[in-house]
């Protein structure tokens, strides 16, 4: 299986209260940002991309304050690679089916509005596709948001949780709540979905031994596999 994180219980961790207002500070970072942006205009579109970075810019500096680093939450090269590529398809049949469950229970079942995509209308853009693949897929989605759900909320959450029996999975619910939270664009529906996506991927994160790697790439490849859909004009019916 990957690997545990380098010398991860060698280090200061803040107590379960400092963690709790740390994990609030980071999402509030994020919220705040998307909602100043939006309301002044001009680099509102960008306004979740721009939070992102903020964000991890503060957890950056909060993880060396304690003299750690980001390999310590698990960017960590596994000492084997293979039992991490073997939780990407299970990790992305997770997603699939999120997604296709949302949809089903919540739009068609209960009636809300279906996740919105109309602030990536790139069909037939090919330097719009090559943008959004390169620099979100793999940039802010991937690399930052792994690094920030996975990786910092849960090791906060982790903190606030622990001595409780199912900490791990408190953790993993926890920062689920505020990933889906931190996707207002998506709508209610769409928040939710992705709120159960990020579940599944802290769920392979755990099982991955706190290794970033299979969600780091397996997020890269849903948002790359949805955004090629997206360029060819081929949308869910």
């Amino acid at each position: 299986m990957s690997s545990t994180p380098r010398d991860a219980g060698t280090h200061a961790t803040p107590s379960r209260l400092v963690a709790l207002a740390e994990a609030i500070g980071i999402a509030a970072t994020v919220a705040i940002t998307i909602m100043l942006l939006r309301s002044l205009g001009g680099l509102g579109g960008y306004s979740g991309e721009i939070g992102l970075l903020l964000a991890l810019a503060l957890a950056t500096w909060l993880i060396r304050r304690e003299g750690r680093s980001w390999k310590h939450l698990g960017l960590v090269r596994p000492d084997r690679w293979r039992p991490a590529l073997r939780l990407i398809p299970i990790a992305y049949f997770g997603v699939f089916a999120s997604i296709a469950i949302g949809q089903l229970v919540l739009v068609q079942g209960l009636g809300l509005d279906a996740p919105s995509s109309s602030g990536n209308n790139i069909e037939g853009d090919f330097w719009g596709f090559v943008v959004r693949v390169t620099v979100i897929s793999w940039g802010t989605a991937a690399f930052g948001e792994e690094l920030l759900a996975r990786g910092f909320l849960m090791d906060r959450f982790g903190r606030v949780f622990s001595g409780s029996r199912h900490a791990h999975i408190m953790a993993a619910a926890a920062q689920a709540l505020l990933f889906g939270a931190a996707h207002p664009g998506q709508g209610l529906a769409g928040m939710i979905i992705v709120g159960c996506v990020g579940f599944v991927f802290g769920l392979v994160y755990l099982k991955a031994n706190r290794n970033l790697w299979p969600v780091i790439l397996t997020h890269g490849i849903a948002d790359t596999i949805s955004f090629t859909l997206l360029y060819l004009g081929i949308t869910p019916s």
